[in-house]
């Protein structure tokens, strides 16, 4: 299997090759302050070219055996990366589902990037990786990341006390899911 190059009018979602560690930390540099209130907390080493060379080749090893697709999105004209998500925690068997995570930079806010985004990353997590289920959630509180999964289709499902530990303390979540309803078997 080859590392999907996912395109859309203004993007490509990708998992970036060890090469482009340096982009991805500084996108995680730049975005530090603005992603700490819907992060866990990160050591120091995350914001460093050597973990994010590590991290990058990881990524490509549970692509290959089927255990996640972590993409970064790209601007196709200026090669910046605005953005990330991550489907993770593949479950084969009966179950055929993924958590996606989701982020996007503070400079790209507001552009419609995300929605665009996942709307093409699902369309290649359902067609070509043949999932049935993506889950994904998010704190009450995060309207932006609400807003867009219900765009996206995402039913809500419930919610979960004491969820995650985000920023500084374990913080409730809102249960979303989306149905690949083209699964039809195993």
């Amino acid at each position: 299997m080859e590392i999907p190059q996912i395109t859309t009018d203004r993007l490509t979602i990708t998992i970036p090759s060890i090469e482009e560690a340096p982009s991805v930390v500084k996108y995680v540099v730049e975005n530090r302050d603005f992603h700490k209130p819907w992060d866990p907390p990160r050591k120091e080493s995350y914001f460093t070219l050597e973990y994010w060379q590590n991290t990058l080749e990881q990524h490509r090893r549970e692509f290959l055996n089927d255990q996640s697709a972590k993409f970064f999105i790209f601007t196709r004209e200026e090669k910046q990366i605005v953005g990330h998500c991550n489907f993770s925690c593949f479950v084969r068997g009966c179950s055929h589902c993924a958590n996606l995570g989701f982020s996007l930079a503070e400079k790209a806010q507001g552009n419609g990037f995300m929605y665009e985004a996942l709307q093409a990353a699902i369309e290649y997590v359902f067609e070509e990786l043949r999932l049935h289920r993506i889950q994904s959630n998010h704190l009450p509180h995060n309207y932006r990341s609400r807003n867009v999964l219900r765009r996206l289709g995402f039913v809500t499902e419930g919610y979960a006390r004491d969820y995650l530990f985000i920023h500084n303390g374990w913080q409730d979540h809102v249960l979303n899911s989306l149905t690949n309803h083209n699964i039809t078997s195993i």
